[in-house]
């Protein structure tokens, strides 16, 4: 039996190794030269969209947060998280931090990806689902994004960045910087360009530059170059000309308040111009997803009654609001509801085993249950459901004095509790839509252009915008 048991095991081992060999065998599928894809027609499709996505990596992560909100007067730091120096402006800050590096790289590979969509149209033009038509309005839309990614780099660095209009196709070990003047005459050459030759209503595909971005955005430029040394005689009057025709604009109109701007469920809303698409399927955007949802929350979770959970968010702690711009909610919010619909102010129990219960203190301070009734010592405060903190915000603190917290059922926090842990939250950015409570991710839209520029809009948009 042992021998003839022999040449069976032989042939089994035979067929293993050559099974393996087949399996282990690379397909390099996925593996697309862009010599090729790009020479036609469904390519060309695929490589203006490509142009679109590096405005992920530049606008939706803690770098392209941290960049944006420090060093303004709306937010300071938390108490989690790098980059601070750019909050601090101390000693620590200098221009080898890994998030400049990022940006610059990711600006010039998306103007690197218009440079190629442009040097390789024309040949395709006339390739299916390509027509001349189309490639038109291609050819302006990657214009417009080329220009957008110019001016972030030259509002950031100024006059020492490369100016390339041309596909780079192999590695060049040399730069020479441009100066200014160059720059911005590119960019504006850019957005003229796309003006002219952009759909004038909105594409069907929602997420497409059209005539109003390209309005925007040269209104931005033009303005910045006003103030210039060598600013346009005009600059000033054509800015104001191009914003105007986006307020004018058909399209638009303002919402009824600034929580309708901001509803997960309405981010189509008229008053957005240009944003960055997400999918509402959160697990299909990848790891560029928005993480906003993360920055702007305070230390919920480890407070009693509570626990991390998806509607409340995930708390890094990245960027709390200043007392300053608290102080600016404070002096009318009785007319102005740019705080009541941006802040959150209730927590509701989410942790049944960690319910408090009433102190003797809190007993003979005068606390009250929910219905009213006198508070007994050692009794739960309040249930799963119930409101377990509250924020009253600025301008409505007066009430709140040390016995009256005391008393209430539920936690307060006032400006005196305020620390880089606890703070005001801001909801704008919270996404309940997240799959897992640790998702990171997020599926919101994040606008880069509104059409208006009122003050209760500019607050907390974390957007390097004009301001």
């Amino acid at each position: 039996m042992k021998i003839k048991s022999i040449p069976i095991v032989i042939v089994l081992i035979a067929f293993s190794a050559t099974s393996c060999e087949d399996y282990l065998k690379e397909k390099q599928v996925s593996y697309i030269n862009a010599g090729s894809y790009y020479n036609t027609g469904s390519g060309l499709e695929d490589a203006v969209d490509a142009t679109y996505s590096f405005l992920k990596y530049i606008y939706t992560n803690e770098r392209s947060f941290s960049l944006t909100t420090f060093g303004t007067d709306a937010h300071t730091n938390g108490a989690d998280g790098g980059y601070k120096s750019f909050n601090y402006y101390d000693n620590t800050l200098n221009s080898s931090w890994d998030i400049l590096q990022q940006v610059w790289d990711n600006c010039y590979k998306g103007i690197n990806q218009a440079n190629a969509v442009l040097a390789r149209g024309e040949a395709v033009k006339d390739s299916a689902p390509m027509t001349p038509e189309l490639w038109g309005y291609r050819q302006a839309e990657v214009r417009f994004l080329r220009a957008f990614y110019y001016f972030y780099l030259v509002r950031t660095w100024g006059g020492n960045i490369v100016l390339s209009l041309e596909e780079v196709k192999t590695a060049e070990v040399t730069a020479v910087p441009s100066n200014e003047v160059a720059i911005y005459d590119a960019i504006i050459a850019d957005l003229e360009y796309a003006i002219a030759n952009l759909r004038k209503v909105p594409d069907a595909q929602y997420g497409r530059a059209w005539l109003a971005p390209a309005q925007y955005l040269l209104g931005q430029v033009l303005a910045t170059r006003s103030y210039k040394s060598f600013a346009k005689a005009n600059d000033a009057l054509n800015s104001e000309a191009m914003f105007t025709a986006v307020i004018t604009n058909p399209a638009f109109a303002l919402e009824t308040g600034i929580d309708r701007v901001f509803n997960q469920d309405n981010q189509k809303n008229k008053e957005v111009v240009f944003a960055i698409q997400y999918s509402v399927d959160a697990i299909l955007n990848g790891p560029e997803g928005n993480r906003g949802h993360l920055y702007f929350i305070m230390e919920y979770d480890t407070q009693v009654g509570m626990q991390r959970d998806i509607a409340n968010g995930r708390p890094f702690k990245r960027f709390r609001p200043t007392e300053y711009l608290l102080s600016v909610y404070a002096k009318n919010r009785d007319n102005d509801l740019r705080y009541d619909q941006s802040y959150k102010h209730f927590w509701l129990c989410n942790n049944p085993a960690n319910i408090p219960v009433w102190t003797a203190a809190e007993v003979g301070a005068g606390g009250k249950n929910a219905d009213g009734t006198p508070a007994v010592a050692g009794q739960k405060k309040y249930a799963v459901g119930d409101t377990s903190m509250y924020i009253p915000g600025p301008g409505r603190e007066t009430k709140w004095t040390a016995t009256e917290k005391l008393k209430t059922r539920y936690k307060v926090f006032t400006t005196a509790d305020f620390s880089e842990k606890l703070f005001p939250t801001l909801n704008k950015w919270i996404d309940p839509k997240r799959p897992t409570i640790q998702w990171e991710p997020g599926s919101r839209r994040i606008a880069l252009l509104e059409s208006h520029f009122s003050a209760h809009h500019a607050i907390g948009r974390c957007i390097p915008d004009a301001r």
